[in-house]
């Protein structure tokens, strides 16, 4: 299993924040680089604080997230000071209640196949355990995002019989779609398949 560094723990924390919402993403490097769908970059000709202003309401005007009480920043390695500037901004001014700010470098080297247009992009499942264990809907369970994520077994909790995934390896584990349903013998079958498959 992959001990994360704080910056890696930083990145899979925005990915999983960028999959299950949509929030307000800033960019706050003075270098281009890769940006995630839904983001604007700060202009680095006008001042740090009017352009995370620009920036913001040009997000919210044109983009309009769901969700504007949370905002992610990324920035250049270099420059994270320039992302912490803009944080105590936001979070002064009441933007917003809670803001991540992450490594644009750090985030692109695990997740570049995020930095393309919505449109292009699977469903992805959640990452629970950082390069080991995800949790997601039947949906997320696509080529595209196995492949992306690197994803060699799958274990499916359901009612139904889907198709099995593409070359992987699969356990379904049949049990009623209801919150009264026991887990106990689906867990004793999964665990071991799991087990296995992150050791």
């Amino acid at each position: 299993m992959t001990t994360l560094t704080s910056r890696a723990a930083e990145a899979l924390a925005a990915f999983n924040l960028f999959l299950s919402e949509s929030i307000l993403i800033l960019d706050c490097s003075t270098s281009p680089g890769p940006a995630l769908p839904g983001s604007a970059r700060l202009d680095e000709a006008r001042s740090i604080l009017d352009a995370a202003s620009q920036a913001r309401k040009f997000v919210l005007d044109e983009l309009t997230p769901d969700n504007t009480r949370i905002t992610l920043l990324l920035c250049a390695d270099a420059e994270r000071g320039r992302a912490e500037q803009v944080k105590g901004w936001l979070l002064h001014e009441r933007h917003c209640e809670r803001v991540l700010c992450c490594s644009r470098d750090v985030y692109a080297a695990r997740y570049a196949f995020t930095m393309r247009p919505f449109d292009a992009q699977p469903v992805y499942p959640a990452e629970i355990v950082a390069d080991a264990l995800f949790l997601g809907s039947a949906a997320s369970c696509n080529t595209g995002a196995l492949d992306d994520l690197r994803i060699t077994h799958v274990v499916s909790l359901l009612e139904r019989t889907p198709a099995p995934p593409a070359d992987r390896s699969w356990l379904l584990c049949h049990i009623p779609d209801s919150e009264s349903a026991d887990m106990g013998p689906v867990m004793q079958r999964a665990l071991p398949f799991i087990t296995e498959a992150i050791a």
